[in-house]
């Protein structure tokens, strides 16, 4: 009801000309196109009549073309909801959940020397609803019977090391994703909330990974030999050493593998192990 409501009053601006010396508004591609001697309101960060600047985000691209200028326009609007790359959390967000802007407010303004604005505006509501929509789906996992029970371990010996590496991995993904959505809401929204304290579930996942020792594993042959070349895969064995008692290999874990010119992700087996052969490159240069 909401988006039929702001595609009906965007056809009537666009149908109106808009405002502040634009020319007659012509639809190319289905998108409305604005041409005059004067650039509209919205090229110089003017918000249109029907919205406003505390319950709408408006953004512009440019670019030598209508897509580049629209790449342009999705990449301002990902970094006015997201902020910087460096500060977002490493799990994605879906590229379904990034389609933050109303296409009905989407216009094209095209300057005498050809350069392409486009303008796309989303709402902060709806914006938020998005986000949450994604940490939500982030916890799912941490929702489950086994993760918590995994997890508050305290002191007592740990059992089941995999499960207890997906229970803090889980829940560090949970709470990084939270503490980024109540961040990301002050700032979009300007409402207040309180950000998870990563400091718990850092320390746990810290002191568990220094109990960690990826070590290599030669049992098909040294990877590679002076003279001869390739002899078996790269592989190793991830082991895991509690304060007390033996060590545990552990299963599942995910081994990131480098070399110069390509990398992969392998899964340890139920001997804790996993390999790799890469398929290009001078085996003599280290993986």
């Amino acid at each position: 009801m909401i988006r039929t409501l702001f595609a009906a009053v965007m056809l009537t601006v666009v149908a109106c000309g808009g405002k502040g010396g634009r020319g007659p508004a012509t639809a190319v591609d289905g998108v409305a196109t604005s041409t005059a001697s004067e650039s509209p309101a919205w090229v110089r960060g003017e918000m249109p009549e029907p919205y406003d600047v505390s319950t709408h985000i408006m953004v512009v691209g440019r670019g030598a073309t209508y897509a580049a200028a629209v790449a342009d326009a999705r990449d301002s609007m990902a970094g006015a909801v997201l902020g910087p790359e460096t500060v977002r959390p490493f799990a994605a967000i879906p590229d379904g959940l990034q389609d933050f802007a109303f296409a009905p407010a989407t216009e094209r303004f095209e300057d005498a020397d050809g350069t392409t604005h486009v303008r796309l505006i989303a709402q902060r509501v709806f914006v938020m609803d998005r986000l949450r929509a994604w940490e939500a789906l982030t916890g799912v996992g941490a929702l489950s019977d086994k993760i918590p029970e995994a997890f508050r371990v305290g002191g007592e010996p740990v059992t089941n090391p995999s499960e207890h590496l997906v229970a803090l991995a889980t829940t560090l993904a949970y709470q990084r994703a939270s503490a980024f959505v109540c961040e990301r809401s002050m700032v979009v929204t300007t409402s207040t909330c309180t950000p998870a304290n990563l400091g718990a579930i850092r320390s746990a996942v810290s002191a568990f990974g220094q109990s960690l020792k990826v070590k290599p594993w030669f049992d098909g042959g040294v990877p590679y030999r002076p003279g001869l070349g390739a002899q078996a895969p790269v592989a190793v064995e991830v082991q895991w050493t509690p304060p007390q008692g033996a060590p545990a290999v552990l299963s599942g874990v995910p081994v990131v593998f480098e070399a110069p010119t390509e990398a992969a992700t392998e899964g340890t087996d139920d001997r804790g192990r996993a390999r790799w052969s890469p398929s290009a490159g001078d085996p003599a240069v280290p993986v």
